[in-house]
């Protein structure tokens, strides 16, 4: 836990409790011929599970309790994660199999609760949080295989996503923020040989 400080220092602790719970699916399908599709669900309740506060004082100088991390609040983990890819294959060029690979990674929003982002009172609230947005991703391969032999072109995040993600700053105050991103739209080639 990092609660804000001042002039953007803090401490680092390991305090509370947590619980994640969930499940991972995962179905593999040939619905016609040299077709593949697979599909991967998975599901992730991360809270807290108990409730931290520290004393503190409010701005008169009066003894307070601040609340660190509550009971229920989210561990920050993207709920839902699901991936589809369909690959379909043919014979090419006389010899060995061509192929087209589509693939959609998907990562819901964490709608969940988090002290830090709607209790004022928290010792690191800040109203400029926000959590991830969902983020959805495509990528596509085209390619050609032979006896251990592939080939292939690939173009990653096809629709050039630029999802805002893991929003932060150094103090509340502070106007300068930080996000990470996927990578952009990526163009290139694989060639791999295996025994």
């Amino acid at each position: 836990m990092n609660p804000s400080g001042c002039a953007g220092n803090g401490f680092r602790d390991n305090l509370g409790q947590a619980r994640s719970r969930g499940f991972d699916l995962q179905v593999s399908a040939a619905p016609i011929r040299n077709m593949l599709v697979n599909l991967a669900v998975g599901y992730t309740n991360a809270e807290f599970t108990k409730t931290i506060a520290i004393p503190g004082t409010d701005e008169n100088g009066n003894p307070i309790t601040q609340i660190v991390v509550r009971d229920g609040d989210t561990l920050g983990v993207t709920p839902w994660q699901a991936a589809l890819s369909l690959e379909q294959s043919f014979a090419a060029f006389g010899e060995g199999e061509a192929y087209v690979h589509v693939e959609d990674r998907y990562g819901s929003h964490d709608n969940g609760k988090s002290v830090d982002r709607d209790d004022s009172s928290a010792v690191s609230f800040d109203a400029t949080k926000r959590f991830d947005p969902a983020v959805n991703q495509v990528n596509l391969r085209f390619g050609w295989r032979k006896a251990g032999l592939d080939a292939s072109l690939f173009v990653n995040n096809l629709l050039d996503k630029s999802p805002l993600l893991s929003q932060a700053h150094d103090t509340p105050a502070s106007t300068l923020f930080y996000y990470n991103t996927i990578r952009p739209r990526t163009i290139g080639a694989t060639l791999t040989y295996r025994r």
